[in-house]
């Protein structure tokens, strides 16, 4: 779990910059305020809504199959970001 969990916050510093470097080069300067502001909102619905349902299914399910929600979630994290890079090279 210890090299799991190490891997998941090595992660995480370089997703942060690289979505808030996109907002602020995205980010019209006089709502770039605002801007960081609905990133960081995002951010905290998504971490609460993974621990919701992790949570859920690892009470219903076990730890195992819990582990699968972090499976998914970077899953479709990174088509997301296929898909969105795809339409950030046309502009």
């Amino acid at each position: 779990m210890a090299p799991a969990a190490i891997l998941a916050g090595v992660a995480i510093a370089p997703t942060l910059i690289a979505g808030f470097t996109l907002v602020q080069k995205l980010v019209p300067s006089e709502a770039l305020t605002e801007g960081l502001n609905w990133t960081i909102t995002a951010l905290g619905v998504g971490a609460a809504v993974g621990a919701w349902t992790a949570g859920l299914i690892a009470d219903n399910a076990g730890g195992k199959i819990a582990f699968l929600v972090a499976v998914a979630a970077g899953s479709t994290a990174v088509t997301m970001a296929a898909w969105g890079r795809s339409r950030l090279l046309t502009r």
